[in-house]
């Protein structure tokens, strides 16, 4: 897909631009970027991930952990912020909920936890993982509007807590 096709569906500009699905700058992904600059849009945000972060045993993590530079969402960061565009990205690390894309698998953790089995975790069992509602998610992400110079000075927000 390119820019062209997408705003042939879309039949008009927006001003404001939200990608939850792009895995890279190729693509679709690249088509929603080359799009939004071409409507001259005030906000690209963007649903990126916590997996692109090289591993460490900081906890919470800071945006400033070192990422991996060939995932595909930091390639789609990069051409965005390249690109000129205001823009803003979540990095969330796992989604639940309504309308989240990995309830097939998470759900099988909550299943157990409810009925009250045992959880597998491999050894040493120290991992520590950041489960985010996607009611929650969709707040964050609409949150941009409320200061949206704010938002595009800070650029990238980890969407996780070390509390409970």
């Amino acid at each position: 897909m390119t820019a062209a096709d997408m705003q042939s569906l879309l039949k008009q500009p927006f001003d404001y631009v939200w990608d939850n699905s792009s895995k890279g700058a190729v693509g679709a992904g690249k088509a929603v970027i080359d799009s939004a600059k071409e409507w001259n849009s005030k906000l690209l945000t963007y649903v990126s991930s916590a997996g692109i972060y090289q591993p460490n045993d900081v906890f919470p993590m800071p945006e400033t952990t070192p990422i991996k530079e060939s995932a595909g969402q930091v390639q789609y960061e990069k051409y965005a912020i390249e690109s000129g565009l205001p823009f803003v990205s979540f990095r969330p690390q796992y989604i639940y909920g309504e309308k989240s894309n990995k309830w097939d698998y998470l759900d099988w953790y909550f299943d157990r936890l409810v009925r009250g089995e045992t959880l597998p975790i491999p050894a040493p069992g120290t991992q520590k993982v950041s489960l985010t509602n996607s009611a929650d998610v969709a707040s964050l992400l609409a949150s941009v509007l409320n200061d949206e110079a704010a938002a595009v000075e800070q650029t990238f927000f980890n969407c996780g807590t070390d509390e409970l």
